[in-house]
């Protein structure tokens, strides 16, 4: 598969990319590590492409949903092992602490979580993210469900909803905690940001 440079796509390149160690971790080493093990997605992501760091077992799978069919994609690969991780709004950075990452550009974040979850965190909605009717399958059979955010809408760096950052600074994604052990871990897809609607003809 011929791979594709993320800025040639129209796709941001990953920044930083911060997680929050575990009360028991602190700030130790060990912590550190786990962070800089989430990774970015070889574009363009597709059929077969790996969602997780830390086991090779499960892969997204045909078909796609028909908004994505074509259409090339970036992604982030979290940490399986972190799926049963909680935040609060006592975490440094409130219910959405857990994750932080930087991206290069403005464009389409989607959330992918495990559509057997009925009830979703709190975090998910309050960071701006809208369910969509669409699915992601994979090989294991567990389907996630898609939910977007468009992100550097207003043609300037921000985070999303809620967010605080200096000017100047890339664009910034905050996210909560998976928490549920029952559940697989969340990941990310990055889709281009849909170019703005031309104006009618007076």
């Amino acid at each position: 598969q011929l791979l594709v440079a993320p800025a040639a796509a129209g796709l941001p390149a990953l920044g930083s990319v911060r997680v929050a160690p575990s009360p028991r971790q602190g700030q130790s080493q060990r912590a550190a590590r786990a962070a800089a093990t989430y990774q970015q997605m070889p574009s363009p992501v597709g059929p077969g492409s790996l969602v997780y760091v830390d086991t090779r077992d499960v892969r997204l799978a045909a078909p796609f949903p028909p908004p994505l069919r074509g259409k090339v994609l970036g992604g982030l690969k979290t940490a399986h092992r972190d799926r049963e991780k909680h935040s609060s709004a006592g975490d440094k950075g409130g219910a959405r602490g857990f994750l932080r990452l930087a991206l290069s550009r403005p464009c389409q974040v989607l959330l992918c979580f495990d559509a057997r979850c009925r009830r979703r965190p709190d975090w998910v909605a309050e960071a701006g993210f809208e369910p969509t009717p669409h699915l992601v399958e994979t090989n294991v059979g567990v389907p996630f469900r898609v939910l977007k955010l468009k992100l550097g809408t207003k043609g300037r760096p921000e985070t999303n909803r809620g967010g605080e950052e200096p000017s100047g600074a890339p664009f910034q994604v905050l996210l909560g905690g998976n928490g549920s052990r029952r559940h697989y871990m969340y990941f990310l897809l990055f889709a281009e940001a849909a170019a703005p609607a031309a104006a009618p003809n007076s």
